[in-house]
């Protein structure tokens, strides 16, 4: 066991921040399919 298991920072702060983003990015499309299904103005993304 060698490398993460000392525990790295930089390399968690990277995989933490590119889940978040990826998390973000797929709530994202998946509310702006649900509201296009739906028909935009009545839950338009939010």
């Amino acid at each position: 066991m060698s490398g993460s298991a000392t525990g790295d920072p930089v390399g968690m702060g990277a995989r933490l921040v590119l889940f978040a983003e990826i998390r973000f990015w797929l709530s994202f499309r998946f509310r702006t399919a649900v509201a296009l299904s739906d028909g935009w103005p009545s839950r338009a993304a939010f």
